[in-house]
């Protein structure tokens, strides 16, 4: 969250290749009450309420998504590699990603059917 707006970020797989995915960033901003152009510290230009904002693709190095984020994804790759590398025995998840990891799984779970049938089996 910045003064004048919000940073959205998502990561989708990709459909064939586990080592690479989709980065979507969007920025939401609030135009100030009564105007139309303003200037976006984020953005560094002035923006307009009727204009569309150009949408950009690029892979990794090639655009920016501004400091912080280009940092983030930089960790990224490293920990990409690491990942795939001999040494690596499995996760330790400190609390809180535990419980992340533990709701996407019970949703995986409910999807797939396997949740309502361990109700059923146990109710």
């Amino acid at each position: 969250m910045k003064p004048d707006g919000n940073i959205f970020l998502r990561g989708n797989p990709h459909p064939t290749d586990p080592n690479k995915c989709y980065f979507d960033m969007w920025y939401f901003t609030w135009f100030p009450k009564g105007a139309n152009e303003y200037f976006s510290n984020s953005m560094g230009k002035y923006v307009d309420i009727e204009s569309p904002v150009e949408h950009l693709t690029g892979k990794f190095g090639e655009i920016s998504a501004g400091a912080g984020i280009d940092q983030d994804v930089s960790v990224w790759q490293s920990q990409q590699q690491g990942l795939g590398s001999r040494g690596f025995k499995g996760d330790y998840m400190p609390y809180q990603e535990r419980r992340i990891r533990f709701h996407h799984e019970t949703i995986d779970r409910y999807i797939d059917n396997s949740l309502q049938n361990f109700i059923k089996k146990n109710s």
